[in-house]
């Protein structure tokens, strides 16, 4: 997802002068800040978006780094999983708004090791 979406959304609500300052962080800015897309909801507050891809189904599983789960925690006012499937066939998009540990099922897969 491009920010595309998010400039249009806030387009269609009246606010194309938020719309101009979506910005697609992990792209301008790296990896690692928690989130991909930093927006607004219509009312000007912040709307930190991590956006997740699959060419599957709904509910395929999918992986999300402890700082993705950690900053939606301490943001989860203003946090949104986009969860885009069926990617490459007939693209859909749900929304899941808050912390991630209190609206999906999390297990552990990968550890980091060190001595």
């Amino acid at each position: 997802m491009s920010t595309a979406y998010e400039k249009q959304r806030l387009s269609d609500e009246g606010r194309s002068d938020l719309a101009a300052k979506v910005e697609w962080i992990s792209k301008t800015r790296g990896d690692g800040a928690g989130y991909d897309v930093a927006s607004f909801d219509a009312n000007g507050e912040p709307r930190f978006i991590e956006v997740k891809t699959t060419n599957c189904g709904s509910k395929f599983p999918f992986i999300l780094t402890d700082r993705e789960i950690s900053f939606a925690s301490l943001h989860a006012v203003n946090y949104c999983l986009y969860r885009v499937f069926d990617f490459s066939r007939n693209p859909k998009l749900f929304v899941i708004s808050g912390a991630l540990d209190q609206n999906l099922n999390l297990q552990p897969k990968t550890f980091e090791a060190s001595f």
